[in-house]
């Protein structure tokens, strides 16, 4: 991809393929005698487009469909001369994932950031966070630019791009498609809701940037907030012109975050537009609602105090809205998937439990928070559809209660055992059927539409049930694990398969040690685009087992594989990359000798040498870690059971970044049973589903559980 210098901005150079979608996103400049532009009509906006010398050589953005391309020259690093095509949607999937605004290392940064400005969401935090990537600190120095390896248009990772800059002592570096997601990052990870534009010169080559919502500027709430927040960066910048891009339609507008310098030489939220033929909107996290920004708010003790005053459109001052954004009551956004934790927003962590089911088994396997904040669950029912048990697709709201339900499957056992929501807002279910086949148990895969109305299903023969993980990487298509005793060559190993975002077959391969079975439990993407995978591996000759973790290629072919455990039987069951590149593991420990096992918890570097590990035996009894996740703190969330006599009841650890335990919480069996799936959600607090008793009689209901950020219920 070719790389050119132009307005202190590097990046691609590109041309679209097929025709761009109608245009609606106009550049527009609030300058010194600019106001009232809530009355504009759509024609006033796009002369003032078309007539300001100041957005000369800038073009109305377009918003292609996900299925049409880019063609991108080769250039470089020995590649020979030519194009590549490269699809709108891949793109879009590949920028989403690089944001990665719940990465632990990004949100501390963000927040960091915003805590040095009162209020959620506010025009200033945005400054803060501007002001700290281009100039950085009294501790650190601003960003710097590196460009991308010749013939490779690279895309950092956020978290990465922290990292980098913690070791050269300055926030960051790369080319300007690292700064736009990096600065994408951080005001997604404070609630903030960003874009990535895509922009083509002809003679200079292209740029890519961000930028922020403001709101609506026909609103009559948000409105006249808009201008008053525009005002204030006038004010704040000393800026006599602020950029943004306002959509004719619907008046949505979008702040200019480039690093561009304006005509007094400075960078700031606002600065000009860089030129070019083409500018492409590619609108990251496009399914979500978007959240507009806020005025700054002023201390307590100065909130009733006067404000001087400058008169602003229909006779409204700064500092009347200033008061009033301040007497608002804050909101939770349910719609956003990015939520600010109990500990830096003040948002009330909620608990709550919830039951589903009827007069048979009822049980949960896997639940995962979904984009509007409720909650997607799998898992089987005997109560309700078609046979014995059938496999069953909850959705929730936020509140844990029940939206829709869908049942899949025949007249014989049909089971769930994993869900994700997908980046087209359905879902994905991975689990097994007995109905359809010719075997018992064949691994079944369904994709569902957002209301759970199946698109299509695939099965593959051979069994695979468990802790088996189905997970959607970066390029759109779907990677399971599980074991096998279908095909391999040890009777059971453990069985990988690739798909595309059809379910189409890319890759089925059994993995195996020279003399060993082995088993997957958990896969996940990592950095580098290969995958993680953690279960178990025996000896062919021998009666225990050892914890296996395996890093893959792309294709699946092994980098290497790591055991941990001594003479006993040892299993992983949850694999999760860190925010360092390394892994997380948790599972079981149990030697020969020994009756019971231990929860076991690893952590390891990026080639899977242990860091530490770390053995929780509960009340004495022992245990077993089910799920693991790293929360927003860099600590980690464990999932398992704790055995209390001859019961096991569900328990939910809580550790520091190190593994030392903060607090654990064990649910009694007598309400509780066999947990299967944790997650931290938007406000700190975790969800898990599973298994209860509450309900009378003898049968098991699925259950939901709410906890807040000290796992109480």
């Amino acid at each position: 991809m070719q790389i050119t210098m132009a307005h202190g901005a590097i990046w691609l150079c590109m041309v679209l393929l097929v025709g761009l979608g109608s245009a609606a996103d106009v550049p527009f400049v609030f300058d010194q005698s600019t106001s009232g532009v809530a009355g504009y009509t759509s024609a006033q906006i796009e002369q003032d487009h078309t007539t300001s010398p100041d957005l000369a050589g800038v073009p109305i953005v377009s918003s292609p469909s996900d299925n049409e391309s880019l063609e991108i020259p080769i250039t470089g690093g020995g590649s020979g001369s030519g194009t590549q095509e490269k699809n709108i949607g891949e793109l879009k999937r590949t920028l989403d994932a690089r944001v990665e605004p719940d990465n632990p290392r990004v949100r501390d940064e963000a927040v960091v950031l915003a805590l040095k400005y009162p209020g959620e969401k506010t025009i200033d935090q945005i400054v803060s966070i501007y002001d700290y990537l281009k100039n950085g600190d009294e501790s650190k120095k601003g960003w710097g630019y590196v460009s991308d390896p010749r013939g490779i248009d690279d895309f950092m990772f956020a978290n990465q791009t922290l990292r980098n800059g913690e070791r050269a002592n300055c926030v960051g570096g790369g080319d300007c498609d690292d700064f736009a997601i990096l600065m994408s990052a951080l005001v997604e990870s404070i609630g903030g809701t960003t874009r990535i534009i895509l922009a083509r010169n002809n003679s200079t080559g292209g740029h890519a940037y961000t930028e922020v919502y403001l709101g609506r500027i026909n609103n009559s709430d948000s409105g006249g907030q808009v201008e008053a927040i525009v005002d204030w960066l006038k004010e704040k910048l000393d800026a006599d012109k602020i950029y943004t891009h306002i959509d004719t339609d619907t008046k949505d507008v979008w702040l200019n975050l480039d690093w561009g310098p304006d005509e007094k030489g400075a960078a700031h939220p606002g600065g000009p537009f860089y030129q070019g033929d083409k500018h492409i909107v590619l609108c990251i996290r496009d399914a979500f609602s978007r959240t507009p920004l806020r005025l700054p708010e002023a201390p307590e003790d100065e909130a009733e105090q006067s404000t001087p005053e400058r008169q602003e459109a229909g006779n409204k001052s700064i500092g009347q809205t200033v008061t009033e954004s301040i007497q608002e009551a804050v909101s939770i956004d349910q719609s956003r998937v990015r939520q600010q934790t109990t500990s830096t927003s003040g948002i009330e962590v909620q608990s709550w439990y919830k039951t589903f089911g009827g007069a048979k088994d009822d049980i949960g396997f896997s639940v995962q928070q979904t984009l509007d904040g409720g909650y997607i669950i799998t898992g089987f029912t005997e109560s309700f559809g078609a046979g014995e048990k059938d496999l069953w697709l909850i959705k929730t709201d936020d509140q844990g209660n029940k939206i829709w339900d869908k049942t899949f499957g025949g007249a014989k056992d049909d089971i769930g055992y994993s869900v994700q929501q997908t980046t087209d807002g359905g879902y994905m279910i991975m689990g097994d059927t007995a109905s359809f086949g010719v075997i018992y148990g064949n691994l079944w895969l369904i994709k569902t539409d957002e209301q759970g109305n199946k698109l299509w299903e695939r099965r593959f023969v051979g069994q695979g049930h468990g802790f088996d993980s189905v997970q959607q990487p970066l390029d759109g298509g779907y990677i399971i694990t599980g074991w096998t005793s279908s095909f391999g060559v040890h009777g059971i190993d453990l069985w990988l398969i690739k798909t595309d975002d059809q379910g189409n077959v890319l890759l089925n391969r059994s993995i195996d040690k020279s003399g060993y079975s082995g088993q997957g439990n958990s896969v996940q993407q990592t950095l580098d685009g290969g995958y993680i995978i953690t279960g178990r591996i025996r000896s062919a000759e021998g009666s225990g087992t050892d914890l296996w973790l395996i890093k893959t290629d792309d294709q699946g072919n092994m980098l290497w594989d790591r055991t941990y455990g001594e003479r006993g039987f040892d299993e992983g069951a949850s694999v999760q990359q860190t925010s360092d590149g390394g892994y997380i593991i948790t599972g079981e420990k149990r030697s020969f000798e020994a009756v019971n096992s231990d929860l076991w918890l690893i952590k390891t570097d990026d080639q899977g040498n242990k860091l530490w590990d770390r053995t929780f035996s509960g009340d004495g009894y022992g245990g077993e870690g089910r799920s693991v996740q790293q929360t927003l703190d860099g600590g980690y969330i464990i999932m398992g059971k704790s055995y209390v006599e001859d019961t096991d009841d569900l328990w939910l650890i809580k550790t520091d970044a190190n593994g030392n335990k903060l607090w654990d919480r064990t649910f009694s069996t007598a309400n509780f049973y066999q947990f299967s799936s944790v997650q931290q959600t938007h406000d700190g607090g975790y969800i898990i589903t599973g298994i209860t008793g509450f309900s009378e009689g003898y049968d098991w209901d699925l259950c939901l559980i709410k906890t807040d950020a000290e796992g109480n219920v």
